[in-house]
């Protein structure tokens, strides 16, 4: 916005457009600092309020003059149905008719996992997820000191009173396993999580050797990964091969994934499998230094510091662990 004559003016408003800005904000200057309020008819409902739809043609905000239109209904997702119902100008091919008809609703609905057809459901009754962390996005974060202050180590969430039907404490170590594979977890109880569904974080369990970090690192030897437990492609019982992804999206499937809890007494409290360590190589950075130090040097700037400086510094743990467990993570 900029205002001439008082008038707020938007950048994709013609000639004549714009609104008056009515009254200045507190502690503002006189020469800016001013805004708009809503008239009370243009504040609600305002993908289909007549008065807000034209105040928003006005200031550029929005290119067409009619409501805004919630689309619950999708005409895409028919046109794919009736495809698969063998109508309209396209059918689709005769293989992919059943899927088509079944999963490409119109209206929003909710269907079993394709998961669901593989393996017994009594065995295997609980849903786990993954979701990234929002300050680990992917494994990038594994080279900044200060994010992995935060989060080392990833663990398998379980509503306390899911984990009373397996017997698993805080801090167990379990199986987690699905009919495709296994993976060995650390539990933690977590009251915020449906008792049906066990979760953890992604991006943070690392191969050895990957990343530059330490051998015995955290990431390496107790972060884990579900990928252990999941399948790329599903084989129903006397059905066809099917890609474990969403059938409409082709999005994997990793919301899907149906797992059993086993508590196994004397389990090693490190993750398992472990994949055979990276050697190094052309592009393999050299591993970093276990402790990270940073401060300001005798010029006054700011950065990572040598070893040898012995003024003000702070030390960062480039991993993190308990002197108890130091052994323990020796081994892998």
């Amino acid at each position: 916005w900029h205002t001439v004559g008082g008038v707020a003016q938007s950048a994709g408003a013609g000639q004549g457009g714009g609104i008056a800005l009515a009254e200045r904000r507190p502690g503002a200057s006189a020469q800016g600092g001013r805004e708009y309020h809503l008239p009370a008819e243009a504040r609600h409902y305002r993908f289909a309020n007549r008065d807000y739809l034209a105040l928003a043609r006005a200031m550029g905000w929005s290119d067409a003059p009619g409501p805004i239109v919630l689309q619950l209904y999708s005409e895409v997702l028919q046109k794919f149905r009736l495809a698969g119902e063998g109508r309209g100008p396209l059918p689709a091919p005769q293989r992919l008719r059943a899927r088509l008809a079944t999963y490409f609703h119109p209206v929003p609905r909710w269907h079993p996992p394709l998961e669901n057809s593989v393996g017994d459901a009594a065995s295997f009754p609980l849903s786990a997820i993954t979701q990234r962390p929002m300050h680990m996005y992917h494994s990038w974060g594994s080279h900044n000191a200060w994010l992995r202050q935060i989060t080392t180590q990833n663990h398998l969430f379980m509503h306390p009173a899911t984990a009373a039907q397996y017997d698993v404490a805080d801090g167990d170590w379990v199986w987690l396993i699905s009919p495709h594979g296994r993976v060995r977890v650390q539990a933690r109880l977590m009251g915020g999580v449906n008792p049906g569904t066990v979760w953890t974080w992604n991006a943070i369990g690392k191969r050895r050797g990957a990343w530059a970090l330490a051998r015995r690192a955290p990431e390496m030897v107790r972060g884990f990964l579900l990928n252990h437990v999941i399948s790329e492609v599903l084989r129903p019982k006397g059905g066809e091969v099917l890609s474990n992804s969403d059938p409409v999206t082709g999005q994997a499937a990793w919301f899907d994934v149906r797992v059993r809890v086993e508590k196994r007494r004397a389990l090693l409290p490190i993750t398992s499998p472990l994949m055979d360590a990276l050697g190094p190589g052309e592009d393999q950075p050299a591993a970093a230094d276990d402790v990270l130090r940073y401060g300001f040097s005798k010029d006054g700037r700011f950065g990572k510091l040598e070893r040898g400086f012995t003024g003000t510094a702070v030390d960062y743990l480039s991993w993190q662990t308990r002197a108890g467990d130091d052994d323990t993570e020796r081994a892998p």
